[in-house]
């Protein structure tokens, strides 16, 4: 889990894209969870949250034993 920033290179134009938190294949549910928990409930709170999943989100996350 880390601060990150990314930049994509264009022809034209870069455009550079902010993350607040990365998660990498090893990372647990538990870490994800204890991240997303508060915006779900700021959210319910009647406050604008995004939460941007991309890669095999409802593949389920397996946990190393």
């Amino acid at each position: 889990m880390s601060d990150e920033e990314m930049v994509v290179h264009r022809e034209t134009q870069d455009s550079t894209f902010e993350f607040d938190k990365i998660y990498g294949q090893l990372s647990t549910q538990q870490e994800v969870f204890s991240t997303v928990a508060p915006l779900i409930i700021s959210s319910m709170d009647g406050f604008n949250t995004t939460i941007f999943a991309y890669g095999q989100t409802g593949s389920g996350l397996s946990t190393p034993n």
